[in-house]
This record gives structure tokens, C-alpha cells and sequence, in this order.
């Protein structure tokens, strides 16, 4: 089963795109903590349709948000190599102040 649960803060505001057909796409970065040491994870994150432009309107950097999705590998080519990295593609999110 491929399922991530993420929740942390967007590390810069959000970047919403519309595709040639129409479509509303947002990428975002958020910083993930773990309550057990001291190191954040970088997660790139990215979703779709009425969900991406909600989230360009009310979130900005800083904002606490909480995704589910799934991992994607995804690549593309730079000065001639080919460079990898991994994605998630977020199918819910919630966002708001985050709970004490």
C-alpha cells in the first residue's frame, strides 16, 4: 500500500499553475518535524483541481497543514543528466491552526 500522512508547515507560499487543458495545479514544500530529534524532512508536494487553488488562496508561508497522498518517484533531465526526486500527491488536505 503506498499512503503518506504528513503534517508540518509550508516552507514557501504556494505555487499555482493552470495546465494547457484547464486544469489547477498547486506545488508546495512543507517541513515535516519529528518529535523525536531535532531534524525536519523537506516533503514536495503537489494536488489538483479546486484542492490546489483553495490552497494558494488561504495558506502562505508558515501555514500548518496536514496531507494525505501517495509517493511518486518522479525525474527529469539537467545539463544533460538525468536527476531524480520524490513527490507526494496529495488527494486531502486540512489546514488551519494547528491543534495544541
Amino acid at each position: 500500500m503506498n499512503l503518506v500522512v504528513l503534517s508540518g508547515y509550508l516552507t514557501q507560499d504556494v505555487e499555482l499553475k493552470t495546465t494547457q487543458n484547464g486544469k489547477s495545479v498547486a506545488n508546495f514544500q512543507m517541513g515535516v518535524s519529528d518529535p523525536y530529534d531535532e531534524e525536519t524532512t523537506f516533503a514536495r508536494c503537489v494536488v489538483w483541481g479546486e484542492s490546489a487553488k483553495n490552497l494558494e488562496k488561504y495558506l502562505k508561508k508558515g501555514s500548518f497543514l496536514e496531507v494525505t497522498g501517495k509517493m511518486k518517484n518522479k525525474s527529469y533531465e539537467k545539463d544533460g543528466q538525468k536527476r531524480y526526486y520524490t513527490e507526494i500527491q496529495c488527494n486531502h488536505i486540512e489546514y488551519g491552526p494547528k491543534k495544541g
